[in-house]
């Protein structure tokens, strides 16, 4: 499958944060703190001008972990369902570990849902914590990994 990966802005991730993530909130909802940080950033997976795919690089720090100066967090990673297990979810973290290199990034964390563990331990996270309940989203572990 051919796709293509480009910088969005967050005002682009929004409406499939919603409908993908959080159906039962409103898409003005899914905006997140650190969002619109002059230092986080959005990528998009495209076929042709379809967005298939979303990752939110957040300038976030998680308080568990070192130098909270040098961490990002994932947020807000969707793929419409069509185009689930095709590789564009890898494909938009590699291109995301790419960026944070060459912010100098030391660490990257995310809160995971139960259904996203094997995907994300694939790709080198680690556990951090006891599995803990969002409401109304469902289970979710703390997972980083080093840039």
């Amino acid at each position: 499958m051919d796709f293509t990966i480009h910088s969005i802005t967050c005002a682009e991730t929004v409406l499939l944060r919603q409908r993908i993530l959080r159906p039962h909130q409103r898409p003005e909802d899914c905006i997140y703190p650190h969002d619109n940080s002059t230092e986080s950033f959005h990528l998009g997976a495209f076929i042709d001008e379809r967005l298939i795919g979303i990752a939110s690089f957040l300038y976030d720090s998680h308080p568990e972990l070192p130098e909270p100066e040098s961490q990002y967090r994932i947020r807000g990673m969707a793929t419409v369902p069509e185009f689930r297990n095709s590789g564009i979810g890898s494909a938009l973290l590699m291109e995301g570990f790419a960026k944070l290199k060459d912010k100098n990034a030391k660490r990257i964390w995310c809160n995971a849902r139960e259904t996203a563990f094997a995907f994300y331990e694939k790709l080198g996270f680690v556990t951090l914590g006891e599995m803990f309940e969002l409401p109304g989203i469902g289970p979710h572990k703390v997972l980083w990994r080093e840039i």
